[in-house]
């Protein structure tokens, strides 16, 4: 795993493909330490989501406001961009398709997808009886951590 520093507006948009499409997430340490873990890393409590965005820039914006935001306006520890890795998503177009019919990946406006709960580092899942898993998505190794 690689780690950078880098200011949010240099990181390039991501791209669509013709193997799958590559988003922007941006999560905290604790979430990125989680990664790996047998059950992942938990969205923020509340939307239960993550916001995946085609621009660096947008999914830092997502996840400042969504990782602060209480229900009950209980004061939260406030959290600034040097608090969030952005990372990578590169899900393939088989796992796009998966992701949708299992409406765990949904997007409402263009540019922005809601993946609905844990993110691993790596998903995978049995598509098919008696053929190969297929990969859904895998977070790209890059940390980007915002300056």
């Amino acid at each position: 795993m690689s780690r950078s520093r880098s200011p949010v507006n240099e990181l390039g948009d991501t791209r669509v493909r013709s193997d799958g499409i590559e988003l922007w997430v941006a999560l905290t340490s604790e979430q990125v330490s989680l990664l790996d873990s047998e059950d992942g890393s938990p969205p923020d409590p509340y939307s239960k989501r993550y916001g995946l965005r085609r621009r660096a820039a947008e999914a830092l914006e997502r996840a400042l406001c969504f990782m602060q935001w209480r229900p009950d306006g209980e004061t939260r520890p406030t959290l600034h961009q040097q608090d969030f890795t952005l990372c990578k998503i590169d899900i393939t177009a088989k796992g796009y398709l998966f992701l949708c019919e299992t409406r765990q990946l949904e997007s409402r406006k263009q540019g922005q997808w809601r993946l609905i709960g844990n993110l691993r580092s790596k998903l995978t899942a049995q598509v098919v009886d008696g053929e190969a898993p297929i990969l859904v998505y895998e977070v790209r190794p890059e940390r980007h951590q915002i300056c």
